[in-house]
């Protein structure tokens, strides 16, 4: 399986490089309006750049499919209800703070289970309560027949790559004890989507620090 590691190192690549024009675009604009966004850009490049070889360190990758899963569910919850919904900051933040349960019951069961018992239902749970925010906003597009198409390119990139990663979630056991061979195939996908999400992202951070310096 010489060409999916290699496959997948390319892309690894890609999302560093990627992730780090976003955070230079954050930086170069620099508006705390979307100080949510700069700080996800650096934590998703960190989890790129760190999570195989702690992985390695750790002897799997478990660990990193748990802390990532929830950071996605923490910082989109923040970026939606901030800069879409605009609901109120105590809804946002009583969220976060149900959203940590199922992380920490998940952290704690992580070293009491063997590797083949492992189910990823906690990140099913996040990413079903992502996906929920892209209808809602579809939603919102309908009835007030106001978008612009750095919305709506992110959220079909997150209602994309969220969706795919329900059912992948809840195959999660299935997908780390079967053979490279037989898998690799979702892995990549899964990785080609999450690029689509990276991209979608800075250009919506891009597209609106554009807007603002026509205004």
């Amino acid at each position: 399986m010489i060409y999916f590691e290699t496959t997948i190192r390319i892309l690894r690549y890609f999302s560093i490089i990627c992730l780090a024009v976003g955070i230079i675009i954050y930086l170069k604009k620099f508006r705390e309006a979307y100080h949510e966004i700069g700080i996800y850009l650096i934590i998703l490049i960190l989890f790129e750049c760190f999570s195989k070889k702690i992985g390695t360190l750790l002897g799997n990758n478990l660990i990193i499919f748990l802390a990532s899963s929830f950071f996605h569910f923490c910082f989109l919850t923040q970026i939606y209800f901030n800069h879409f919904f605009k609901i109120k900051s105590s809804w946002k933040w009583s969220f976060i703070a149900i959203g940590t349960i199922p992380f920490i019951i998940q952290s704690v069961n992580l070293y009491n289970i063997n590797t083949n018992e492992f189910q990823s239902y906690d990140r099913a749970l996040y990413d079903l309560l992502i996906v929920i925010y892209t209808l809602l906003i579809y939603l919102k597009i309908a009835r007030q027949k106001i978008w612009t198409k750095g919305l709506l390119f992110l959220n079909g990139a997150i209602l994309l790559f969220f969706g795919l990663d329900i059912f992948l979630a809840i195959s999660t056991n299935f997908l780390i004890n079967q053979s490279l061979s037989v898998v690799s195939w979702f892995w990549m996908f899964r990785a080609i989507c999450l690029q689509l999400f990276y991209i979608s992202l800075i250009y919506y951070l891009w597209n609106n620090g554009k807007t603002q310096q026509h205004h």
